[in-house]
């Protein structure tokens, strides 16, 4: 289960998104960004907008949709560099096994997307390569997101059979929803430290 903030009919994009994520480009090819917690999509929307008071959510409202999603695991000694991959593999990319992927561990949540942007530009390029990454949230430490690379469909909750390559069974879990206020706290704001990360770094520190 995956979880989305959006104010428009359907959580999930069919055309090149218009402005660059992490794991994007502007107006590259369509990319799907989801949360495993169910806080991860106010934390990333109160970064993007910068709130951090607690008073400024009284009048924020939206729409968070719950997605069900259906992933193919991808062995972690596994990388782009090394090989082809299982098409349509779902990749859980970690502080441990960034460096494997081409990738700095702070790299994954800085704030300069740069590096990211560039490892998903090879994704695309290797037709064989991973369309589905399982990350760290930047916004929300110590929970994960889900990003898919590729055009995907909202389908009704209940179906049985779907496209797994196109439709995502869909539904709306809260219209006009506020953020609980423990949020604000939990948020990692841009310029602030990573958690996660920064404990992964000491106990990494600490084990040579």
């Amino acid at each position: 289960m995956a979880f989305r903030l959006a104010g428009w009919d359907t959580p999930f994009w069919a055309n090149p998104n218009r402005s660059a994520g992490r794991y994007n480009q502007a107006m590259s090819q369509p990319t799907q960004y989801l949360c495993l917690h169910p806080w991860g999509p106010w934390a990333e929307y109160l970064r993007r907008e910068d709130l951090r008071d607690v008073g400024m959510l009284d009048d924020l409202r939206a729409c968070i949709w719950v997605a069900r999603l259906s992933v193919e695991s991808l062995p972690l000694d596994r990388s782009l560099q090394r090989g082809a991959m299982p098409d349509q593999a779902y990749l859980d990319l970690t502080f441990e096994n960034a460096a494997a992927h081409g990738l700095s561990a702070a790299a994954l949540v800085a704030d300069d997307h740069t590096a990211c942007r560039r490892f998903a530009d090879r994704c695309w390029s290797n037709p064989t390569g991973p369309r589905m990454l399982c990350v760290p949230n930047a916004a929300l430490p110590a929970t994960r997101n889900i990003v898919i690379f590729g055009a995907r469909l909202k389908a009704d909750w209940d179906l049985v059979r779907w496209d797994a390559d196109l439709d995502i069974p869909t539904a709306v879990a809260a219209d006009g929803a506020r953020p609980a206020p423990d949020v604000v706290a939990a948020t990692r704001y841009r310029g602030q430290p990573h958690a996660e990360y920064e404990a992964w770094r000491r106990r990494r520190g600490a084990s040579r």
